[in-house]
């Protein structure tokens, strides 16, 4: 689950800023 969590937190920052 860690691996979903990273990737969700690095798309949402990339679409943050």
């Amino acid at each position: 689950m860690s691996n979903i969590y990273k990737a969700l937190i690095v798309k949402g920052r990339d679409t943050a800023g």
